[in-house]
C-alpha cells in the first residue's frame, strides 16, 4: 500500500480516487479548478447512459454494470442521479447501429424492445416517425445527473479522508519511476499516480498529442410548449439518432436538450470561447422541425458548447504510461466515458495495485486502428 495522487476531479478521476480509497490507499485528489466546472468535459447538467454500442457486447455489458454502480452510488449519497426515462434509438437502416445493438442486448438478455413506427407515435407522441424504419427502447437506461454526480463524488471522497487539493499536477522529470508532481507551489511524492485530466490529457504528456484530439460538442437546450407533458421525462424517454443528433427531455422540469452526435472543429479546452457554432441553431432547428414539430420554433433557452477528447479508435484509455510504470493514464472519453466512469474508476484502481495485471487491448494506448465516428 502506499500514496496515491490522482489528477483531475472529474467523473474519471473522482470515481478512480474513490476506488482506491476503498483499497486502503492515502489519496490526494488534484484539480485547477473546483469539481464540475463549466470547462470540464463532465460538467454539463446530463449525460445519457446506454447500452447500445453496435456489434459491440463488450461495452454492452460494461454499460449495465455501470447501471448497477450508479444505482449503488445513488444510495449512498442519498440523492438521485439516474432517471430512468428509458432511451430510444431512432434508426432509419435496417441493419445500422441500432439493429446490430438490439441483437446484442438480446443475446446478453438484457432488457431491449423493437418498436415499429407507428408503436413509436402511439407511446411517444413528440416524435414524428417520417423516414424511420423502427425504433430500439433500453427500458430501464435513462439520464445522469453529470455535474451533481461529480461534485457528490468528491465530496464523498473528501468525507472519507481524501485530500483535495486546488491546482494543475505537473510531473516533475523523471526516467522509470515518476517520484514527484508539483501543485502549485506543493511539492507531492507518491508511490503512484493516476492522470484523468481530460482534455488536458495530451498538455502533460506530449505522447497523446495527436493521439487525443480535443473537440468542441454543441448542446443546444429549448424551452417546451406552454402547458405540454409531452416533453416530460416520464413522457418521452431520451432518444439518439445515431451520427446526427441525440436528446434529453425535460428531466426535474428542465428544458429540452438536443446534442449533436459528431466532435467539432478542436478547442482548447482552457482558453477557448464557448460559443454556438453560426451552424448549430438553423441546423437543429432543421431536424426539430422535422423529427419534433412541436419544437420547431421553441425558444432557445441556453446552450452549451463541451469538449470530446477524440482517440484515433473511440475506444476509452486505460493503461500505463510507456516511460513511468507507476503512471496511469485513465481519460480518451470520446463522448461515452462519463456513463461507464465507476466501472473504469475501479479498473485503473486495479491495474494501479495489481489485481489486474494487464490492461484490455482496445484501452492500450499503442496499437490504435483509426475508425469511423460512431462505426457499429
Amino acid at each position: 500500500m502506499g500514496d496515491v495522487v490522482v489528477a483531475g476531479a472529474g467523473a474519471l478521476g473522482a470515481f478512480a480516487a474513490l476506488a482506491l480509497q476503498e483499497r486502503g490507499l492515502s489519496v490526494t485528489l488534484c484539480d485547477p479548478w473546483e469539481p464540475g466546472h463549466p470547462r470540464a468535459t463532465s460538467s454539463s447538467e446530463t449525460r445519457v447512459i446506454r447500452a447500445i454500442y453496435g456489434h459491440d457486447r463488450f461495452y454492452a455489458d460494461w454499460a449495465w454494470r455501470a447501471l448497477e454502480i450508479w444505482e449503488r452510488f445513488e444510495a449512498t449519497v442519498g440523492r438521485q442521479l439516474l432517471h430512468r426515462t428509458g432511451v430510444l434509438w431512432l434508426e432509419r437502416e435496417d441493419d445500422g447501429y441500432a439493429a446490430a445493438g438490439l441483437g446484442v442486448l438480446e443475446g446478453l438478455g438484457l432488457p431491449v424492445e423493437r418498436l415499429e413506427p407507428s408503436e413509436i407515435s402511439r407511446r411517444f407522441s413528440a416524435v414524428r416517425t417520417d423516414g424511420l424504419r423502427f425504433g430500439v427502447l433500453e427500458p430501464r437506461m435513462g439520464t445522469l445527473r453529470a455535474r451533481a454526480a461529480v461534485r457528490l463524488a468528491v465530496a464523498l471522497f473528501v468525507r472519507r479522508g481524501g485530500r483535495l487539493l486546488r491546482g494543475a499536477a505537473v510531473p516533475e522529470d523523471a526516467s522509470g519511476r515518476l517520484q514527484s508532481v508539483r501543485v502549485g507551489q506543493e511539492r507531492l511524492a507518491a508511490d503512484s499516480f493516476v492522470f484523468a485530466c481530460g482534455p488536458w490529457l495530451p498538455h502533460v504528456f506530449a505522447e497523446l498529442d495527436g493521439f487525443i484530439r480535443v473537440r468542441r460538442a454543441e448542446e443546444l437546450y429549448f424551452g417546451v410548449p406552454e402547458g405540454s407533458r409531452d416533453f416530460d421525462e416520464d413522457c418521452l424517454p431520451a432518444w439518439v439518432e445515431i451520427g446526427s443528433f441525440y436528446g434529453i427531455p425535460a428531466v426535474e422540469g428542465r428544458a429540452f436538450k438536443v446534442g449533436i452526435d459528431r466532435p467539432g472543429d478542436e478547442i482548447d479546452p482552457s482558453s477557448g470561447d464557448r460559443v454556438l457554432a453560426a451552424w448549430a441553431i438553423p441546423e437543429v432547428r432543421a431536424y426539430l422541425a422535422e423529427r419534433f414539430p412541436a419544437l420547431a420554433a421553441a425558444p432557445l433557452v441556453d446552450s452549451r458548447v463541451c469538449t470530446y477528447e477524440v482517440t484515433p479508435d473511440e475506444h476509452l484509455l486505460v493503461d500505463r504510461h510507456p516511460r513511468h510504470e507507476n503512471v496511469m493514464l485513465l481519460g480518451g472519453g470520446s463522448g461515452h466515458a462519463f456513463k461507464l466512469a465507476p466501472m473504469l474508476g475501479a479498473y485503473a484502481a486495479d491495474l494501479l495495485t495489481g489485481v489486474l495485471s494487464d490492461t484490455e487491448p482496445r484501452f492500450r494506448l499503442a496499437h490504435r486502428q483509426p475508425r469511423g465516428w460512431r462505426a457499429p
